[in-house]
């Protein structure tokens, strides 16, 4: 009689925990488990990729088109020329992307002409602000007054955030275009919004200075 009790109570508190939860099948508690690991490896990765993003809008873009106006100091002709110019630059992949532009300059004497530049470049993380890039690209010319010339043009430099919404970037390059030169160029660009930025550089090398001043838009 005792045992026939014993088998009662022992069913009733069997019954009794299944309802209140506290006793749950083994596949229950193992879905129990897993679900606070999963949530948070969810987190973890949108945690990461969160950074990243922030991370990589703390750097310039390299996405957009410019304009600019354009003014140069020809000394080996020793002539002025000024003009537009039209320039762009598309990501390829996290670190290459393209790039180009197109000049259209004129002035007095023997000094105008034209010129179709593109190539492409690398980039690569430096600091939480900044990139180191290079850029191998070919120039065509054609001077106003008959002729030209074209070749190869590499240049290599640093562009970041200097603070909040003022960018900078500076520049060294070889043209083999004529007797080939150096140039050293440095600029900068404010930026109005996320899309809009004006823009401003000098240029230096042994036969030319140059300034411009332009905007540009970033998609």
């Amino acid at each position: 009689m005792k045992n026939v009790i014993a088998k009662k109570l022992a069913t009733k508190n069997i019954v009794t925990m299944k309802k209140s939860g506290f006793l749950q099948p083994a596949s229950a508690l193992a879905r129990g488990c897993l679900k606070p690991v999963m949530v948070g490896a969810m987190l973890a990765a949108s945690g990461l990729a969160g950074a990243q993003s922030m991370q990589d809008a703390q750097r310039p873009s390299y996405d957009y088109v410019g304009l600019s106006y354009l003014t140069q100091n020809l000394d080996e002709f020793d002539c002025d020329q000024d003009g537009l110019v039209l320039d762009a630059s598309f990501t390829l992949t996290d670190g290459f992307y393209v790039k180009g532009n197109y000049s259209d300059v004129s002035g007095d004497g023997s000094c105008g002409s034209s010129m179709l530049q593109a190539g492409v470049g690398y980039r690569h993380p430096w600091g939480d602000y900044w990139h180191m890039y290079g850029v191998v690209s070919f120039a065509d010319r054609d001077d106003d007054v008959g002729g030209g010339d074209s070749g190869p043009v590499a240049a290599a430099g640093i562009r970041g955030f200097l603070s909040e919404g003022w960018e900078g970037w500076a520049e060294l390059g070889h043209s083999s275009l004529g007797d080939g030169e150096l140039s050293a160029n440095v600029g900068g660009a404010y930026h109005l919004t996320s899309a809009f930025a004006v823009t401003g550089g000098v240029g230096f090398s042994g036969e030319q200075n140059s300034l411009s001043i332009g905007g540009r838009y970033h998609f």
